[in-house]
């Protein structure tokens, strides 16, 4: 996980916000609202934020957020297949269920990876249980309405968690071990995925002979926070930072 920044003077974020005002589908609109009748928020999102009817700039939004975190999960740190809806969903931190006044507002949103139909058919197939197959998604799919101890909204939310070799997340402190279960950031298809990005960077061997001098680690871990041409992080760039992190001295 790491802290995703915001950028609310953007215009499609000014645009929005005017969007959501205008059909009465802001924050101060909603909490009005909230005080004399029951509001659902999966139906609010499901039937007018995700509209274009009511939102019509709804996909330029979600841009301006694939944007804001470097084209990967906010949570796994997965490239996201933006703009393959099929591949990616949009996250409410604060649960919609439970916070409907926040269920179109742009600092409660966040885009997170997201198994397609045709996945979630072939796993069908291959995992007859439902609940082995729950245990094989994560993130935001995952997750459904928990509320989280962290998120990346805040900015040391990265200090929370560190990652091994062999692909695992740990959490430093019990609450960030909860939201690490709440996500299922360990799962078997995560670790494994994360333990082979990182067979590509033989100086993260333990092998002393393959072991960069600490200059080149501060160079590298430089490189690994840019973004490329088209303003996209490497896949589990967060991940490779920590470890070299871990590698270098304490200043």
């Amino acid at each position: 996980m790491r802290y995703v920044e915001k950028h609310f003077d953007a215009p499609v974020v000014i645009q929005h916000e005017q969007e959501l005002t205008s059909v009465n589908l802001d924050e101060a609109s909603l909490l009005k609202r909230k005080k004399t009748e029951a509001l659902d928020g999966n139906s609010l999102y499901k039937e007018q934020i995700r509209s274009t009817e009511y939102i019509p700039h709804w996909k330029d939004l979600q841009a301006q957020m694939c944007q804001d975190q470097g084209g990967v999960c906010c949570y796994c740190g997965l490239k996201l297949q933006f703009p393959d809806t099929q591949h990616y969903s949009v996250e409410h931190v604060q649960p919609r269920s439970k916070f409907p006044e926040l269920v179109g507002e742009y600092k409660n949103l966040l885009l997170s990876c997201h198994s397609s139909e045709l996945e979630r058919a072939q796993l069908k197939k291959t995992i007859h249980s439902k609940k082995e197959r729950k245990n094989t998604l994560h993130c935001d799919e995952f997750k459904d309405n928990k509320e989280l101890h962290y998120s990346p909204l805040q900015a040391d939310c990265a200090l929370h968690f560190s990652y091994k070799l062999n692909g695992e997340v740990k959490g430093r402190d019990e609450k960030a071990e909860e939201d690490i279960e709440t996500l299922n950031l360990n799962c078997h298809s995560l670790k494994e995925r994360r333990r082979k990005q990182m067979l590509a960077y033989s100086f993260l061997a333990t092998n002393p002979q393959e072991m960069l001098d600490i200059d080149s680690l501060r160079a590298y871990r430089k490189e690994v926070e840019k973004r490329d041409a088209n303003g996209n992080h490497g896949e589990f760039y967060f991940v490779i930072a920590d470890l070299l992190d871990q590698l270098l001295p304490v200043v």
